[in-house]
């Protein structure tokens, strides 16, 4: 299951785990205000008569706004005081100072009710009526006093103590919240910290010059790739000491490279991790994005890794070169439609000018393919804008085909050309300071090239240009 997966899941179960607390909460809460306060309320309204009989009467009353007097008097007939107002305006009542002044805190209670609707507030109960008329809404409060109410009317001190109840009940479900979102968010960092850590001590022993321990780890996919790549990296290192000394010098450095290359990105990684585990990452996206950026690290150390891995393979000779002979052009072309979601995902455009002719030259497909996408993965990293455009065109003549791949970039200064195809040069500062290359990727391609009697080069014409010279066979040794 792949880091992002994970992360989802436990996002999921900690989120839903709060909703049903909440939920959970929500109706413990609902249950004792309805088994409590809100029972006894309307039980009390129901062991009052007169206010029952009142509200029957306010539903059945056909109101008028001449007869005002006549139904306040019928209101107070059932042992109520009255409060008729028409769009909250009053227009006539019987209640005193103190009923007035109670009613402002029962204003928002004074709407539209169809039916009449009853409230008990501290020792009063109130009924609520409105009516629509031509000339506007009329709302009508009927209101009785009994120091009776006390006894089954519930109010808020009677019911205070349950704020500290619902309080603490609150707390506890976001400690348990906190509490599962920490054990989820520490799992989850154990399982990504485990195979940082390794790949960091692994990186120091090869620092060291050991390359006897392998990396064992068994977990996410992603970090399993990794790992079996620094494994492969390093038996092929392993490989190219034991069989020739002239090797040692590369291999020094290349180990010197290496480590600087893998801790830095090893260093990010870990910091970010760091900032889930402390809290800095302290929501859903926050983590999601803390770890894209550290799954883009660890995909970046895998190129540089394999880049390594196929550096020590050609130094030792262990590159398995398999040349076919083959339609050059007809390659290309293949080859660019494989890639075409690829390059349209990367803003490239590539315009390919292939002759007439069938050109034939014996290559190895894989290996030429790998040339291939180093010299455009370096277009793409040293572009200078967002769309990039490369021409690739291919000329031949009697004895060699040529092939050359020019980008729309601000090309190389011409004292660095020659530096170009040396293992681990960097131009960054040339092209674009702001980018980190590994000086691998051009080298491989000489080697590779090279080693299929062929040669490449550099130049600026319209923009960074690499030539690539390779020898031409007869169409009758063809073998597509």
């Amino acid at each position: 299951m792949t880091i992002r997966k994970r992360l989802s899941r436990t996002n999921t179960r900690i989120l839903l785990f709060a909703l049903l607390s909440l939920l959970v909460i929500g109706v413990f809460i609902i249950e004792i205000f309805e088994k409590t306060y809100l029972e006894q309320a309307i039980n009390y309204v129901k062991l009052q008569d007169h206010s029952v009989e009142l509200v029957d009467f306010l539903d059945e009353y056909q109101f008028s706004e001449d007869e005002i007097g006549t139904l306040g008097k019928k209101i107070r007939s059932y042992g109520h005081n009255f409060y008729i107002a028409k769009d909250r305006q009053r227009v006539s009542t019987d209640f005193s100072t103190k009923q007035l002044r109670e009613m402002q805190y029962l204003d928002s209670y004074v709407t539209i009710n169809e039916p009449a609707d009853v409230f008990v507030w501290r020792t009063a109960t109130m009924i609520f009526k409105s009516y629509e008329t031509e000339t506007g809404t009329y709302q009508v409060v009927a209101l009785r006093n009994d120091e009776n109410t006390r006894q089954i009317n519930p109010n808020r001190e009677t019911y205070r103590w349950l704020i500290p109840i619902f309080t603490a009940i609150g707390v506890l479900a976001i400690v348990i919240i906190v509490g599962i979102s920490r054990y989820f968010s520490r799992k989850l960092e154990n399982r990504i910290m485990e195979p940082i850590e390794k790949l960091i001590d692994a990186a120091n022993r090869v620092e060291d010059g050991n390359f006897e321990e392998h990396v064992e780890y068994e977990g996410e996919e992603e970090f399993e790739k990794l790992c079996h790549s620094f494994n492969t990296m390093q038996d092929s290192l392993a490989a190219g000491v034991d069989r020739a000394e002239e090797y040692d010098k590369a291999t020094t450095e290349m180990i010197a490279g290496m480590s600087h290359d893998l801790r830095t990105p090893l260093t990010s990684i870990k910091g970010y991790i760091k900032g889930v585990k402390d809290g800095v990452a302290n929501t859903p996206q926050k983590q999601e994005q803390y770890l894209d950026i550290a799954y883009q690290k660890a995909c970046a150390m895998d190129v540089l890794l394999r880049k390594l891995s196929d550096f020590s393979k050609l130094e030792t000779g262990n590159m398995p070169m398999e040349p076919v002979a083959t339609d050059f052009g007809a390659f290309l072309q293949e080859m660019l439609d494989d890639n075409e979601q690829y390059l349209r995902e990367k803003d490239v455009n590539v315009i390919f000018f292939v002759p007439e002719e069938k050109v034939i030259t014996c290559i190895d497909h894989e290996q030429t393919k790998r040339v291939l996408r180093n010299i455009m993965e370096n277009s793409m990293k040293y572009r200078c804008r967002e769309q990039v455009l490369i021409r690739m065109n291919l000329i031949p003549n009697k004895e060699s085909v040529i092939l050359k791949i020019t980008d729309d970039g601000e090309g190389v200064p011409e004292e660095k050309l020659p530096h170009l195809f040396e293992q681990f040069y960097r131009g960054d500062e040339t092209r674009n300071s702001r980018i980190d290359g590994d000086g691998l990727g051009l080298y491989i391609a000489k080697r590779i090239i090279e080693q299929q009697g062929g040669s490449i080069s550099a130049s600026n014409h319209g923009g960074f240009c690499i030539t690539i010279i390779l020898p031409r066979v007869g169409e009758e040794q063809e073998q597509i």
